[in-house]
């Protein structure tokens, strides 16, 4: 009986084939496309009942159930190299499985992935004949993490390379298949070996397929497709992608259309498949804006007209009218977003022209009486000054925000100095941090300001050369700012700009002209998004907005008394007022600390050298808002300059504790606020332990925002599950409930240890 049951066992097992002798397969193999086939279904069994495999996925933000994928276990697995891994299938052009990718769910240094011997069939499938756009991904995973979105898939094509050097002659060959391909989009990562072979694996596409655009993404900094979505949110793709950049290679290929202008009121500009007309020319008033009135018709077909009023440095006004095109004349979304980019900086090029013998007209520089010079002067010379200074601005409407509002009021102060400070608000969308930034800027004289929505690039080098320089520019929404991002950094460390523009002069011809905008410039600006300005970010002090209940309520307190008539605007406009000829008074002079040998920023700060830069700059811009208290030297040339004291020193460091305390935390903002209450919550009910849904009810918070949370903090060490359910699901534990405070208290040991030891020396 025994030998029958082995006999029959033999009979009905799969034939599977060790890794080692696994052939290269071609289409025409059917016996061995057949073996991997049936692999990869024993495989794909194993995926749907391993809930380890599973998690691996969701950790990384990939929906397990999207792609019918498969798990070989680490104990009794098929194939030693694949053991431990989740399977991948590769796919040969009749879409038919010819080999498999494995990745370990150890995630291991040096033994991460695994691909069967003589690797064929590409990843997730030969691209459809019909492709006109085609992402290249550096791997499987980033390749699988765009495909779960709808806003990817319906535009794109997305295909896997196996790695920096994995453009195989399979995906070359695959490539020229595509008749219809306009575009290659290389979405590699964004670290030094991403960027090699973004530029390699161009030079090749270039050659294979002349006629396509080759175009690239610029990844995150330090970034993949697959981090991006574990640090960030989705959103952040179409962000990415809108703002991808043509190789410059490729640029001379590009033959950019013009505008065609019968008159000023009428201007032409044909970008196939579209026609546009501009009707009524355009406004050389407002530079940070771009209103026009357009009419868009398709060249190729008879589909009517949209007629549509809008402003073209608003970014969501372009994507509603960019979708209106899109449906009216069945052109890519993505297509018309391109073209309406492309409009918008002729036009820019063209204003310019039209400006370049005409004054903008600038504010009116309001002057002070006697009176009001005397009484600024007798408050910049007071005692006390910052305290002063703080209780006028709770007196201007601010509600709260002690800390923050002192800190940003000086940073806005800093616009007269050589080097000033720049600042960005961050927090989630209603939280009020463009209401504070407003209430601020409101204090900044009207000539020494200018406050703007979203407008593109090249708007800032149609600025007069001197529009910047000493002022404070106020960005209300970063967020749809993702084209401005690179002059905002060359502004904050160059303090100005240039740029070469080809225009056109009264007779037709082109000509060259060199653009050059001055600063220095403060900037400030708002952001929801913590990690996707980071080269930006790193430039400035990140202020968090206060989201506490007891934030909540002082804040519908105020909207109450205001919606009863008892909050008198009148003495909110007279604060504003008074802090306005206050800064007027302000004059640039040089600053030197005395003390700055001294001065150390604790070591867990991370980018500790620009930290620590902005941390002495910070003390300066304190020491200039008292420069009417101390007195007047003169250097060796003879140049006047003040001095930093003791008591700057103090109000920086009380002011800067909570940024330098974010700098040095591992966790973004929302995460550690997220946590913190966590915590709370736990030593209130008295637990170790918590179970998600527990969480999300408590705090009541979108069970998508506890997931990144709760994968963000399992990631990095300060959770851990300690159990779980099938009903419950996952039971988390906190590694160490003081890690917070023992971060605080280093910061401002280090800050007391500093102080008292200049205070000894002195």
């Amino acid at each position: 009986m025994a030998e029958a049951i082995q006999i029959c066992k033999k009979m009905i097992e799969v034939r599977v084939q060790p890794v080692s002798k696994l052939k290269r397969v071609d289409k025409n193999d059917d016996d061995d496309i057949q073996d991997v086939c049936m692999l990869f279904e024993r495989l794909c069994k194993r995926f749907e009942r391993s809930k380890k495999a599973q998690l691996y996925l969701k950790n990384r933000q990939i929906d397990p159930n999207f792609l019918r994928l498969g798990y070989n276990p680490l104990v009794n697995g098929e194939f030693k190299q694949l053991r431990g891994c989740v399977v991948f299938p590769l796919k040969n052009e009749g879409g038919k499985v010819v080999s498999l990718y494995g990745r370990s769910i150890l995630d291991k240094k040096g033994s991460s992935h695994f691909y069967l011997k003589n690797r064929c069939g590409l990843f997730p499938s030969y691209p459809k004949v019909e492709t006109k756009r085609l992402i290249l991904t550096e791997s499987i995973v980033d390749a699988l993490t765009l495909l779960q979105y709808d806003f990817i898939s319906s535009e794109y094509e997305v295909l896997a390379l196996y790695g920096t050097n994995g453009l195989t002659t399979e995906h070359q060959k695959a490539i020229q298949n595509l008749k219809h391909l306009q575009e290659i989009i290389l979405f590699f990562d964004g670290d030094e070996a991403g960027r090699v072979a973004t530029i390699k694996v161009a030079d090749v596409l270039e050659q294979l397929v002349p006629s396509v655009t080759i175009s690239k993404v610029n990844t995150i900094e330090n970034e993949d497709v697959n981090s991006i979505l574990d640090n960030h949110d989705s959103i952040v793709f179409p962000h990415l992608l809108n703002a991808r950049r043509i190789m410059k290679n490729q640029e001379k290929k590009v033959v950019v259309p013009q505008l065609q202008i019968t008159n000023n009121e009428l201007i032409s500009y044909d970008h196939q498949p579209l026609k546009i007309q501009v009707l009524g020319g355009i406004r050389l008033e407002g530079l940070d804006r771009l209103r026009v009135t357009l009419k868009v018709q398709n060249c190729r077909v008879e589909s009517g007209v949209l007629r549509h009023s809008l402003d073209l440095y608003n970014a969501r006004q372009n994507d509603g009218f960019a979708k209106s095109i899109a449906e009216k004349f069945e052109v890519g979304t993505s297509e018309s977003k391109k073209i309406l980019a492309a409009l918008t900086d002729k036009l820019e090029a063209y204003r310019i022209e039209l400006l370049k013998d005409k004054k903008v007209e600038t504010p009116k520089v309001r002057e002070l009486t006697e009176k009001e010079k005397n009484a600024a002067l007798s408050f910049l010379k007071g005692k006390n000054l910052l305290e002063n200074t703080n209780e006028l601005l709770a007196k201007t409407g601010i509600i709260g925000e002690e800390l923050n509002r002192l800190l940003m009021y000086i940073v806005m102060s800093s616009r007269k100095m050589d080097k000033p400070l720049h600042v960005i608000s961050l927090g989630s969308s209603g939280i009020g941090k463009t209401y504070l930034q407003e209430k601020i800027s409101d204090c900044m004289p009207d000539e020494d300001k200018l406050v703007v929505t979203i407008f593109s690039e090249n708007a800032f080098y149609y600025f007069e050369k001197d529009a910047l320089k000493n002022k404070v520019l106020i960005i209300e929404d970063l967020d749809g700012a993702q084209t401005v991002l690179y002059p905002l950094r060359e502004l904050q460390t160059k303090g100005f700009l240039s740029k070469t523009v080809t225009l056109k002069d009264s007779k037709g011809n082109l000509k060259t002209k060199n653009i050059v905008v001055y600063g220095p410039t403060c900037i400030a600006a708002c952001t929801t998004q913590e990690k996707l300005y980071e080269d930006n970010s790193n430039r400035c002090f990140l202020i968090y907005i206060d989201d506490s209940l007891e934030q909540d309520k002082k804040v519908m307190d105020y909207q109450r008394k205001l919606s009863a008539g008892l909050i008198k605007k009148e003495e909110e406009n007279k604060a504003v007022r008074f802090l306005q000829n206050s800064q007027k008074l302000l004059k640039p002079i040089k600053i030197i600390n005395p003390y700055a040998m001294e001065l150390v920023i604790p070591d867990s700060v991370f980018k500790p050298r620009r930290t620590n830069s902005h941390y002495l700059q910070f003390i300066e811009a304190i020491t200039f808002l008292h420069q009417y208290q101390r007195p007047i030297k003169k250097d060796a040339n003879n140049n006047p300059y003040i001095e930093t004291n003791i008591n700057d020193i103090k109000w920086a460091n009380l002011l800067l504790k909570q940024v330098l305390l974010r700098k040095s935390d591992e966790l973004t903002g929302a995460c550690r606020s997220f946590f913190e209450s966590l915590k709370n919550h736990l030593k209130e009910k008295e637990k170790d332990c918590f179970y998600s849904k527990e969480i999300r009810v408590a705090m009541r918070l979108h069970p998508s925002k506890v997931k990144r949370y709760l994968i963000q903090l399992c990631k990095l060490g300060f959770l851990k599950i300690a159990g779980g359910s099938k009903a419950k699901g996952y039971e988390y534990e906190v590694i160490d409930t003081e890690e917070y405070e023992r971060l605080k208290n280093n910061i401002t040991t280090v800050f007391d240890e500093v102080l008292t030891r200049i205070s000894r020396a002195k």
